[in-house]
């Protein structure tokens, strides 16, 4: 009776611990957060880079995660020297917000178009600067900056 017991209780312990470890892997989406791969990270700068090389109208994309550590950084950016550093508060306030922003900026605008994590929650964001020179209207600018930021998600949480 003692070994069954025994037995029992074993397997009730590992039961918990990969319980345990199973939703620990998966927290970082319930809050907010993301996990994100070198190689992800490598994907979503290859394909600002091709997308701003091929279409003039974008003068600028930077993409920025909350990663597990809770800290907020660029993981991506058309603009040299800026993947790998925090974000600004405003970029936070917009993850947080969850709210698409629009800012005029002289002849430009720039969108900021937050991301969900696989759970749903807001997590990171795209940040577009376009030129308006050629016409580009700011529903037109507004559309080309959540489609681009929809093809940087799907990258992120695949």
């Amino acid at each position: 009776m003692k070994q069954f017991c025994r037995f029992t209780i074993v397997n009730i312990m590992l039961i918990a611990a990969v319980f345990c470890l199973s939703t620990a892997a998966n927290a970082g989406d319930d809050m907010g957060m993301m996990k994100v791969t070198k190689t992800k990270t490598a994907e979503v700068a290859k394909y600002i880079t091709s997308l701003k090389s091929s279409d003039s109208s974008i003068l600028d994309i930077t993409v920025l995660v909350t990663g597990m550590d809770g800290d907020t950084k660029k993981i991506a950016s058309t603009t040299a020297g800026e993947a790998g550093l925090s974000a600004d508060p405003e970029d936070i306030d917009a993850i947080m917000d969850n709210k698409l922003v629009v800012i005029p900026e002289g002849d430009s605008l720039d969108v900021t178009v937050p991301m969900a994590n696989k759970s749903g929650l807001s997590a990171a964001l795209t940040g577009v600067t376009l030129s308006m020179k050629n016409g580009l209207t700011i529903d037109k600018a507004k559309a080309k900056a959540v489609a681009l930021a929809k093809k940087v998600e799907a990258i992120l949480t695949k």
